[in-house]
């Protein structure tokens, strides 16, 4: 048995001999890998007869992809935490994540059944009660994880390179069944384009034979440099589908992974995000866009031209029509023009990453997420993935998504605030009134949580007025409930003030960081371009993303 010390950089799983094997990349000076094959994959049953629900559960017996019968390890009675309330339940633990959606499909007709929907390794980090980017301990017999906590910040110091390719486009749009790739372009400091033809008076250019020789070039250079993270900007959607399909053609092979495989595509909400085996990929497109939506950036398209002028200030030095590529490839003084505009595109996604990539990196450690899962998620998943490790941490039952008949219900309009609507004209001595944090304040003031909800305050309308008219009550006030001491909407939802929720209590500590890395943020204000200021800012930006 040895102990090792390591930064978690990320999490997965694989398969053996039919059993699953969590698989963990760490780092010291250089990644490597452990393995834990103890961990199970599980979900919960709530149903009235224990004792016959276990005895049912374990006869059911179903037919997976192959046709082979599988079933259930065992059940176990656990006590959770549903609803602010103590309740007994049964714990289903199977032999395989694969097998956990063919089994509830038959479960869920003894009872309800809960947390059935987790990604099997992110149920490992959670219940494991660590994060990537964690510096943890483990201890191994072999690369066999016997334990493993947490004992730290781990580093986040990563070997980044961007990419980024140009296509033969003679017909406009490119097609990677017909068209070359004619430039492969990568940085992570002075940066480097790989061509197939003579481009003159440019020392960043390595000359090939061929469109086969560049991509084993572009391979041959991530294996080199050991790189750790791979930038593209659209690269899930684009550039590496067209590489792999290049590769193909050509009779080559696009090893992308430190296993030697190209890469898989995974859903992540309604993006598709290419995963590589052994190295992070991060398209910061999905970052942008992500930015974007929660009003973090300002901008018409989200093209590398125009967010690389948004987030850094300033316009990207190299632009050419798309359309004119190919021109420029067959032109021999043109060339050398489509060469620098290669290479700056692979530059400008580098400095985007330097910029973009540290707060990726906070929001994967507040979250408990893998930076896979991180890139590409909605700020709502974002918060869900926060508040499912919470609740796992205080042994509360993670609640189902809801339904369609519940989701048409919260969808039905509810009377809001009034809205005075201003005469048109022209005005001076004006005053613009702002609420820092309104939302988050309010959540946190009157412990708003589906868990603290007591009941509806009898008297309240539909239209959502109060009685009375009045607002929030006052301490003590309470006319319905099972609870006096609670806080009533105007809407006369009550909420309970003893019984602390989940989400305030997670606001809090959000708001409460954000506040001291703040004050932190204001000592290195001299100085923005030190390693301090941009990692503070970095946390701060990620605190600001979750808290609204």
């Amino acid at each position: 048995m040895r102990t090792i010390r390591a930064t978690l950089i990320d999490a997965d799983y694989i398969t053996k001999e039919g059993n699953p094997i969590i698989r963990l990349i760490l780092k010291k000076k250089r990644f490597f890998r452990l393995y834990d094959d103890a961990f199970e994959p599980y979900f919960y049953l709530d149903c009235e007869d224990r004792k016959a629900g276990e005895k049912a559960v374990l006869e059911i017996s179903v037919a997976d992809m192959r046709g082979e019968k599988v079933g259930v390890k065992r059940v176990e009675e656990v006590e959770l935490m549903a609803m602010g309330k103590k309740k007994a339940m049964l714990k289903v633990v199977c032999r395989h994540p694969g097998h956990v959606p063919l089994l509830r499909d038959r479960i869920v007709k003894l009872g309800r059944i809960y947390e059935y929907d987790i990604p099997f390794a992110r149920r490992y980090l959670m219940d494991r009660k660590i994060s990537p980017f964690d510096e943890v301990e483990a201890e191994c017999a072999g690369k066999l994880i016997k334990a493993v906590k947490k004992v730290g910040e781990g580093s986040a110091e990563l070997r980044t390179a961007a990419f980024d390719i140009e296509t033969y486009n003679p017909r406009g749009e490119p097609d990677a069944t017909r068209d070359p790739v004619v430039m492969i372009s990568h940085a992570n400091g002075k940066g480097q384009v790989i061509t197939s033809r003579e481009v003159k008076g440019a020392d960043f250019v390595n000359r090939v034979k061929g469109e086969r020789e560049m991509i084993d070039a572009f391979c041959a250079y991530l294996k080199e440099k050991d790189v750790e993270v791979l930038v593209g900007y659209n690269s899930s959607v684009f550039d590496l589908p067209y590489l792999k399909t290049r590769a193909q053609k050509t009779g080559t092979k696009l090893v992308l992974g430190r296993d030697g495989s190209d890469f898989s595509v995974k859903k992540r909400g309604l993006n598709e995000v290419a995963r590589i085996i052994g190295r992070i990929h991060v398209d910061l497109y999905f970052v942008t866009r992500f930015l974007g939506i929660i009003g973090a950036i300002k901008t018409p398209q989200y093209t590398l031209k125009e967010t690389y002028a948004e987030i850094m200030g300033k316009p990207k030095e190299k632009t050419i029509s798309k359309l004119d590529v190919w021109k420029l490839w067959d032109d021999e003084k043109g060339r050398q023009e489509l060469a620098d505009y290669s290479l700056n595109d692979a530059v400008a996604t580098k400095e985007l990453a330097d910029r973009l990539i540290p707060m990726e990196v906070e929001l994967s450690r507040i979250c408990g997420a893998t930076l896979f899962d991180i890139v590409g998620a909605t700020a709502s998943q974002l918060v869900e993935m926060l508040l499912m490790r919470r609740s796992g941490e205080k042994g509360m039952l993670i609640p189902n998504r809801p339904g369609e008949d519940e989701m048409r219900g919260r969808m039905e309009p509810v009377k809001g605030a009034y809205v005075k609507m201003p005469q048109a004209g022209i005005y001076d001595n004006l005053a613009v009134l702002d609420f820092r944090g309104l939302y988050p304040s309010l959540i946190c003031a009157y412990n708003i949580d589906p868990f603290t909800l007591v009941k509806k305050e009898k008297g309240a309308e539909k239209d959502g007025k109060a009685e009375k008219g009045r607002g929030a009550r006052e301490e003590g006030e309470q006319e319905g409930g099972e609870e006096k001491d609670v806080y009533v909407s105007p809407a006369g939802h009550a909420f309970s003030k003893s019984r602390k929720g989940i989400v305030p209590a997670v606001l809090e500590e959000i708001l409460d960081k954000r506040a001291e890395v703040k004050k932190e943020l204001r000592k290195w204000e001299t100085k923005p371009d030190s390693s301090e200021y941009r990692q503070l800012y970095a946390i701060s930006q990620a605190l600001k993303v979750i808290a609204n």
